[in-house]
């Protein structure tokens, strides 16, 4: 099997959010928690009795600042990878019975398939974990249809259970 994809920028975004939902989501949201918890902590540690009205306003408004870092964050991620890198661009995988190889405009190689720890895959794309952040990016629009999108599944979810 060969696909020939080009990856973009909003590719690299799209497996970044993916990454971090699947990932670090729950971490950050206990982060996120635990500063709360400090903030409205600190705010009435010293007072006898706690102003609701000051403890829901404190608190949304702590709420709103971490999401916003964390959106802008996460967005500008896309801007990472240099536009002569190594990671945007064509590419051309082909898929044998003993490994992956791949080609671009700088490099060539090939993964054996003990070397895809996990196949994962959002609306956009399929991932090819070779690392805890570090995958393949299969992009679905290059796939005909969902018949073709279920064969390359079926057929990577085969070679990856068996490696």
């Amino acid at each position: 099997m060969r696909i020939e994809i080009d990856i973009t920028r909003q590719d690299y975004l799209n497996f970044n959010l993916y990454h971090f939902r699947k990932k670090n989501l729950v971490r950050t949201a206990l982060i996120g928690v635990i500063g709360l918890i400090i903030l409205q902590y600190s705010i009435n540690k010293e007072k006898e009795t706690v102003n609701i009205s000051a403890v829901v306003i404190s608190s949304i408004l702590y709420i709103f600042i971490f999401a916003v870092i964390m959106y802008f964050s996460l967005t500008r991620s896309k801007s990472i990878p240099k536009d002569n890198g190594s990671f945007l661009g064509k590419k051309v995988y082909e898929f044998s019975d003993d490994y992956i190889s791949f080609s671009d405009k700088d490099s060539d190689g090939r993964f054996q398939w003990n070397a895809i720890k996990s196949l994962e895959e959002d609306s956009k794309a399929f991932y090819l974990y070779v690392d805890t952040i570090m995958a393949l990016l299969i992009p679905k629009r290059y796939f005909v249809d969902r018949l073709e999108e279920q064969a390359f599944r079926s057929y990577v979810q085969s070679k990856v259970n068996v490696a």
